[in-house]
């Protein structure tokens, strides 16, 4: 049986909202389960979730994109997501990934209801605007009507095609719904979106610009290659493991395939590795820096150190270099070492 545990307890003081209590952890083995009993709870027409995190003590990067598609659902239904309790070991990765700016993180139930109480709400019925009273303007004597020639009509135009998207843009067709709506999946981050009616937007979850032509084509901006990121990391097993999460959620925005990104993961935990027990030998008061660059189609990600230099036989980087087309490890010019791994979307 998954070890994970849910929980879930109506609130009475507000309408579609459910306080649930989530224990275990998120991994490869019950991600699936987390992701259905979300799913669920959105069936059974919750829209607002306090998500009562106190419990879980690991959330794997699978996890945290699931979580992010489901506030970006329930933002388009009136709804939100607030999370209250979470752990500190969990904090840490959401701190690293940047997603307490996406997730609003409380410390009990009452702070996250009233957060939750001032969202948006679905649209009613609007009131009927009540006429203002203002004084009627006194009649004027009757005038004889100018005879003026009537101004020129420029002929009807046809409507303009649409124009065909810039190169180097990616296309897609929405689906359009009975409402008039159209359900649009990202073409960056494949994350699915309610947009209302044709125009440019902005995706909420990756930021690709795209824009919605009236006859459903869609063109998604290609995305330029990013600044650089930087971190300095110590040698423990809570920083190698939040730098996994953080690229694995790097690698779903590129369009990775979950084979490849799990591959690209573990070559990361291979170098951390061999960083923590060969060159520092295991001091943890120590630190490395790992500098990442992403772009629309690839990542490349270096790691260097100021320890021993790694030339021990046992440590050959065997799955790194299988599995990375871009690999290369060479002597620090001040000591220790420089990693240099890559890999690009196939074609």
């Amino acid at each position: 049986m998954a070890d994970l545990n849910f929980t879930v307890e109506n609130i009475p003081q507000m309408e579609t909202a459910a306080l649930v209590k989530i224990s275990g952890a998120i991994d490869a083995k019950t991600v699936v389960l987390f992701q259905e009993k979300l799913d669920q709870l959105q069936g059974n027409n919750y829209t607002r979730f306090v998500l009562d995190m106190e419990g879980i003590k690991y959330v794997n990067s699978t996890g945290l994109g699931t979580l992010v598609n489901v506030a970006d659902a329930l933002e388009t239904k009136g709804g939100g997501i607030a999370l209250i309790k979470i752990h500190p070991k969990v904090k840490v990765v959401f701190d690293m990934l940047g997603l307490n700016a996406f997730f609003k993180i409380f410390s009990n139930e009452d702070e996250a209801l009233a957060y939750l109480a001032k969202g948006p709400k679905p649209t009613g019925k609007p009131e009927p605007t009540k006429p203002s009273s203002v004084s009627k303007p006194e009649p004027r004597p009757p005038q004889a009507p100018r005879t003026q020639p009537p101004p020129p009509t420029e002929p009807s135009k046809p409507p303009e095609p649409p124009k065909a998207p810039p190169a180097g843009e990616t296309t897609t067709t929405a689906v359009r719904q009975s409402d008039g709506s159209f359900s649009v999946v990202c073409a960056m981050c494949k994350v699915k979106l309610a947009i209302p009616k044709p125009g440019s937007y902005k995706c909420p979850r990756c930021g690709t610009f795209f824009k919605l032509f009236e006859n459903a084509s869609i063109s998604f901006a290609e995305r330029k290659k990013t600044p650089p990121l930087q971190f300095k990391l110590a040698c423990t097993d809570e920083c190698t493991e939040g730098l996994c999460e953080f690229i694995g959620v790097l690698l779903n925005r590129i369009g990775f395939a979950a084979a490849d990104s799990q591959d690209i993961i573990n070559s990361i935990k291979e170098i951390c590795a061999a960083i923590i027990e060969k060159a520092y030998e295991n001091k943890q008061y120590l630190s490395y820096n790992v500098v990442i660059n992403t772009s629309s189609r690839d990542i490349k990600i270096q790691f260097s150190d100021f320890g021993k230099y790694i030339y021990d036989d046992n440590v050959s980087f065997a799955h790194t270099k299988r599995v990375m087309p871009e690999f290369e490890h060479k002597e620090h010019p001040k000591g220790g070492n420089i990693i240099d791994i890559g890999k690009q979307l196939p074609e």
